[in-house]
């Protein structure tokens, strides 16, 4: 039972820990696509904001600007139109790559028209990385606590589920070995009677007595299937039980079986009434 049951908890635990791998998967996926929308807002709002004009030959005004957005770094490139042909540009947000020394870089740049210039705002995609992390990590530990919990849960419940059914298999047992007996002790004296009527065949008023015995035996198991039959019908449904007494029982065995099997039994004054 307790291999069933270390089988049942590994299985649980290997499920409940991709399900749960899963579900943080998707949130960190999620996670990370909130923030490059959320960045490209904010590239929108400061290109929404700048004024060329004022802006052009002030690097304190971009400096205000990435404080208030919290970007950093924050480039700003302005290309004048001059005459009748503007140069070519998409406008709208461009991902592009950047050599660096130690890795390669995410460079996002929101292209816009005003005015007479085309600007281009640009970061890096690192912006977020730091955020993303510690989000990352966060979500790590709270996962991870989850799964303790729910394993803890699992294990509890699984343990309850395994001994109730040792239980089960225990009462089984213990019924099999009664039923066993019940059937035994008939069996034996039958078998001993026909010995008996073997060996005195001559003896027929003799013959007749032990047939007797033995169909009373056959009676006796003939009641004890039927009872068996019964219990397997009406498991499911409401039993009526009634009051009786031990000592009637015993009595009835002792009339049915005392010249055969010698016992001795003591009541004392108590009584001993069962369901």
């Amino acid at each position: 039972m307790n291999n069933y049951k270390n089988e049942l908890f590994y299985k649980y635990a290997f499920v409940l820990f991709f399900i749960i791998a899963f579900f943080e998967g998707a949130l960190i996926f999620s996670l990370i696509k909130s923030f490059d929308v959320h960045l490209k807002d904010k590239l929108a709002l400061i290109a929404s904001q700048i004024k060329p004009q004022k802006i052009i030959h002030n690097k304190e005004e971009i400096l205000k600007l990435q404080q208030k957005y919290k970007i950093f770094p924050l480039y700003i490139q302005f290309i004048k139109i001059n005459g009748k042909n503007p140069p070519n540009y998409e406008e709208g947000y461009k991902t592009d790559k950047l050599k660096a020394f130690l890795r390669d870089e995410k460079v996002l740049t929101y292209t816009i028209k005003k005015g007479d210039y085309i600007i281009k705002i640009s970061t890096l995609y690192s912006t977020n990385d730091d955020k993303i992390s510690i989000i990352k990590f966060i979500s790590i530990v709270i996962s991870f606590i989850i799964y303790l919990i729910f394993l803890l849960v699992g294990y509890k419940f699984i343990d309850s589920i395994a001994n109730q059914i040792d239980l089960t298999f225990r009462k089984l047992k213990n019924f099999n070995s009664n039923v066993s007996h019940e059937l035994k002790t008939p069996l034996t004296i039958m078998k001993s009677e026909i010995e008996l009527a073997l060996m005195n065949k001559d003896n027929i008023q003799n013959c007749e007595k032990i047939l007797k015995d033995i169909l009373e035996e056959i009676n006796y198991i003939s009641e004890i299937t039927d009872k068996l039959l019964f219990l397997t019908k009406n498991y499911n449904k409401n039993k009526k039980f009634k009051e009786i007494d031990l000592e009637e029982i015993i009595f009835e065995l002792y009339e049915k079986y005392g010249d055969k099997i010698n016992f001795r039994f003591d009541f004392g004054d108590d009584e001993y009434l069962i369901l």
